[in-house]
Formats: structure tokens, C-alpha cells, sequence
């Protein structure tokens, strides 16, 4: 790089340059003709002035950065078709309105619901056969245990307490036997009749029980029932079993 001699000391370097050739004996005469030492010129540069001056501060704007909001989902409700209930009337049936109908509650009590389930439980523990013979008493074969329960309750106590009378008359000896069923009045002897009828299915109609011919068919009783096999009896008391706790 070249010299900036704008920045040299003139003055000093005059200085400088004298007090070189003193030291060199540069006025001597004897020296002249010989090589004189080269003087060194030690150049110095004026030291810089620092300038204080504060820069001024360029505030550079840091561009907004604009937070993205978060996405809210929207969520589609998509429309579900709920299964068409029917009405209820049309399913449980027509509802009773007020003052419309009435339910019948005369003679249903907490008793007769008790003699009811009571019913049900014997019937539950009989065997097929006792079953059966029930069913055959009340001429219903197919009859649910509900309809059964319901022949008894509504069934003549007349012919119930006729198959009362029949076992009675079948625990005594053939004389006490004829003379048990001559004791009793026209009706009751009408209703053994129908009920041994019932029963073995063997005995013809003979009408109305009169004094003429009492005899002749309390004859016919004694003798019917004394033939009538013990398994009989033994169903009889199955039914009587049942039959009680509805005439209770």
C-alpha cells in the first residue's frame, strides 16, 4: 500500500533528519565522497481520532407472526333415525279411561288370593295321572292350571259335597252303607248318583228321586260304589285335596 503523505509530520521529519546527520558526521568534510549512512525514517502515521459518536439504533421490526388459532372441528351431527315406537295404547291395548270401566274387585281379597296361589302349589305337585284326573273331574283335558283353579272356585258345592258323601259311604260295611243312603234327602241322593255317574260312567238315568223309587236306586248307589276300584278313592282324595281349598 502506498504512503498517505497527507498524514506525515513535515516538521518532525526535519527534526528528525538534523539530528540524524549530526550523529553521522554529515558536516565533516572528510566524510564527503563517502557512502553516508541511510537514514531510517521511522513514518508515523497520526493516531486516528476515535469518534464517540453512538450509532444510531435502527430498530428493525421483526415482522408479526400471526399465531394460528386452532382448528375447531365441527363436528357434523348427523341425524340418526330413532326407531318409530308405536303408541302404547296400540301396543298394550286400549287404556282404561275414567269413569269408562270399572275393575271388578268384589270378592277378590287378600284371602282369596292366598286359597289361589295355595291352588297352583297343589296342582304343581301332582303327578301326571292325579293331574289328569282333576282335569277330568272338571271335563276340561286341556285346561291350563289357571282355568282349572278357576272351575273350582266356581264350581256347584253340590256335586263337591256329594263326592264328600261317597267316600263317606264307601268307609262303611255294605249293610251301613244302604242305610246311610236311606237317611239322606231326595237332592243329596240325586247328586251321589251324578257324581258315581260321573265317575265310572256307568250308571243309567232314573229322573227324579221320589219315595217310589228311593230304595231301588240307593240300592244301586251301594252296590256302584262298593265295585268302584281303591284307585279311585285314592284320586278322589286328590281331588278333594284341591277341591277344599276353594269351598275353604
Amino acid at each position: 500500500m502506498g504512503i498517505d503523505f497527507d498524514k506525515l509530520d513535515i516538521d518532525q521529519m526535519f527534526a528528525e533528519a538534523a539530528g540524524a546527520a549530526e550523529s553521522t558526521g554529515e558536516k565533516d568534510p572528510e566524510n564527503y565522497g563517502k557512502n553516508p549512512p541511510k537514514a531510517e525514517f521511522e513514518v508515523k502515521t497520526k493516531p486516528k481520532k476515535e469518534t464517540n459518536k453512538v450509532k444510531p439504533e435502527v430498530k428493525v421490526e421483526q415482522p408479526k407472526v400471526e399465531q394460528e388459532k386452532p382448528k375447531v372441528e365441527k363436528r357434523v351431527e348427523r341425524s340418526v333415525e330413532k326407531p318409530k315406537q308405536e303408541p302404547v295404547e296400540d301396543r298394550l291395548g286400549p287404556l282404561l279411561k275414567q269413569n269408562d270401566k270399572k275393575v271388578i274387585t268384589d270378592g277378590l281379597n287378600v284371602e282369596s288370593i292366598r286359597r289361589i296361589i295355595e291352588m297352583k302349589e297343589i296342582l304343581d305337585n301332582y303327578n301326571a295321572t292325579e293331574l289328569n284326573f282333576v282335569k277330568g273331574y272338571f271335563q276340561n283335558e286341556k285346561g291350563t292350571p289357571a282355568e282349572i283353579i278357576y272351575k273350582a272356585l266356581t264350581a256347584n258345592t253340590r256335586g263337591l259335597d256329594a263326592l264328600n258323601k261317597i267316600v263317606i259311604a264307601r268307609g262303611h260295611t255294605a249293610a251301613d252303607r244302604a242305610f246311610y243312603l236311606m237317611e239322606l234327602d231326595f237332592n243329596s241322593i240325586e247328586a251321589i248318583h251324578e257324581q258315581v255317574d260321573l265317575l265310572t260312567g256307568e250308571l243309567e238315568d232314573v229322573g227324579k228321586v221320589t219315595e217310589i223309587n228311593k230304595i231301588k236306586i240307593c240300592r244301586i248307589l251301594e252296590k256302584a260304589i262298593s265295585e268302584m276300584p281303591d284307585d279311585i278313592f285314592v284320586y278322589i282324595n286328590k281331588l278333594q285335596e284341591f277341591t277344599n281349598k276353594a269351598i275353604s
